[in-house]
This record gives C-alpha cells, structure tokens and sequence, in this order.
C-alpha cells in the first residue's frame, strides 16, 4: 500500500449515474420487486406494479444535463478528500454523451495543479 493511501485518512467514493434515478437507496432495482421493502412500495406508488413496468423505466428517468466534474471535486475537496474513486465510464443524456469519469479526471487534475501553482 503506498504511503499516501494509507496517510489519507479521507476518501470519497461516487456511484452516480442511471442506477442513481430512483433517489432510494442501494440494492433498488433488486428490492422494489420484493414486497414488504420500502422500494417496493416506493415503485408501486410512481411507476405502478412491477409487472407491469420495470427499473427499465426507472432508468429512463436519469438525465446527466447539470453534472459538473468542478463543482463535485470543489466538494470532495472542501470536505479534506485526498482521493475519490469514480464508478462510471460514460452515459448517454438525450443524443449527448458525457465521460464523467473523464471528466472527473480533469477537475481533478485542474484543482491538483492549480493548488500546486499557488
């Protein structure tokens, strides 16, 4: 383990994209078929039964138009991060399609150097 990774005391680690658009925790797309658990009931109320739509529909829903890799890493940087890990390779919003993991890259790198240059 390098030495920075283990004085890093603080990491950010970011899972957004269209598994993101139900706003209802992890494991949704697995438990809003499951009845009882609060994603189920969730589901039922804005998309109906889940049998008669699916997280396909659920995903539709994600729209990518306001990310902005700057303000994120502003954020994990006022927070004291000394790294983040992005999951997320490219997703496409309407006929656009957006590298956020690139583009997280290079805020990071714009922030690095511009904090280096100082």
């Amino acid at each position: 383990m390098s030495d920075w990774f283990a004085d890093a005391k603080l990491g950010i680690w970011n899972h957004w994209g269209p598994q993101s658009a139900a706003e209802y925790g992890d494991w949704y797309a697995r438990r809003m078929y499951v009845q009882g658990e609060p994603q189920y009931q969730r589901y039922m109320e804005h998309y109906g039964h889940p049998s008669q739509t699916g997280f396909a529909d659920v995903i539709k829903s994600w729209k990518a138009d306001k990310f902005d890799a700057d303000y994120l890493v502003g954020l994990y940087k006022k927070a004291r991060a000394k790294y983040y890990v992005a999951m997320a390779t490219t997703s496409i919003c309407g006929t656009r399609s957006i590298d956020r993991t690139g583009a997280r890259a290079a805020a990071g790198r714009r922030r690095t150097s511009s904090a280096a240059s100082r």
